[in-house]
């Protein structure tokens, strides 16, 4: 599934988390993300679309890389189940972070996005 929309989605999706401050990355970002977005925390925390926007100017990367692991999709082909593997090193309001985090991405056709696909949960843990 290297090919799919939804391999190149998360790629780019990682590199507009990275650089979130250019306007063009927070412009994808806020085109991807549901508007009913739920998303868990790799602290376990758990927050909406509105709580992961407040906390994304309060955080800066050194490094993060994306990679994608499995994507299933029904027969429908209308959602999709997405896993990656993301190592990040970088600081948030709670101080400096170092780790590699499994990303579990819970995707849905959007026939009205640009991209045909919009996420809509989001599960964060972290690996070490």
């Amino acid at each position: 599934m290297r090919h799919h929309p939804l391999h190149t989605l998360n790629f780019h999706f990682g590199q507009a988390e990275k650089e979130h401050t250019k306007q063009p990355n927070l412009d994808f970002l806020q085109s991807v993300l549901a508007q009913d977005l739920l998303f868990r925390r790799a602290g376990k925390n758990v927050t909406d679309r509105a709580g992961y926007f407040e906390a994304l100017p309060g955080i800066q990367y050194e490094h993060l890389e994306t990679q994608v692991i499995e994507i299933k999709l029904p027969e429908t082909q209308t959602a999709a189940v997405v896993t990656c593997l993301v190592t990040a090193k970088g600081s948030n309001a709670k101080g400096p972070f170092e780790g590699v985090f499994k990303n579990i991405r819970f995707w849905r056709a959007a026939p009205h996005s640009e991209h045909g696909w919009e996420l809509y949960a989001w599960y964060n843990e972290d690996l070490l």
